[in-house]
């Protein structure tokens, strides 16, 4: 089963690389994903884990790091999973913005192979909405940049989370507070002062 999405973020190429690369981010703007640990540097033939909820099911995977070339691109394979799984994400500048694609082939086992056409199918909605969401959140207003590609503090901040340290050097801030109010306006009421 073969899967592709790109999207342009309005932010340089640079940093979104950083950010998408540190695999840390993933539950940030994966909703399927749960938890990633990364098992050493970010590097090629570095690994990590992954647990995912996909269609109400627990997924746990390990991956390797097959190849990473900023600002390339990324491409990672399964080590141990429900089914083997290769994809990359492909970076490139376009003006002042980056397109990020991310093509991959997961072999679904056995019988579950007969299903490939409906999952793949199923699986364009959840992955849209996952580019949709990092665009949003790399896109916000309030984030801003400091610093350069060239090994120096990167920094990408959104106003009022937590931080992040990403392979550059970058620190991300999403706007946690911020979108959780406008899903739950009461939550103003429930913020500490």
């Amino acid at each position: 089963m073969k899967t592709s999405h790109s999207v342009i973020i309005h932010r340089p190429l640079a940093e979104v690389f950083a950010f998408v690369t540190d695999l840390r981010n993933e539950t940030r703007w994966q909703p399927e994903i749960q938890s990633v640990t990364v098992e050493g540097p970010l590097a090629a033939g570095a690994t990590f884990r992954e647990t995912r909820v996909t269609f109400g099911r627990r997924f746990d995977w390990r991956f390797r790091i097959t190849s990473y070339d900023a600002p390339d691109h990324i491409t990672i394979e399964t080590i141990e999973g429900a089914a083997p799984y290769r994809g990359t994400r492909s970076f490139e500048a376009v003006g002042g913005s980056t397109r990020v694609t991310e093509s991959g082939e997961l072999e679904l086992p056995g019988l579950l192979a007969i299903f490939t056409p409906l999952v793949q199918k199923l699986s364009k909605r959840p992955l849209r909405a996952a580019y949709e969401r990092l665009k949003m959140l790399l896109e916000s207003p309030t984030a801003t940049y400091a610093g350069s590609s060239h090994g120096h503090e990167q920094r990408i901040e959104l106003a009022g989370e937590r931080s992040l340290q990403t392979p550059a050097g970058a620190q991300l801030r999403a706007d946690a507070t911020r979108r959780s109010e406008r899903l739950d306006p009461s939550a103003r009421l429930r913020r500490p002062s």
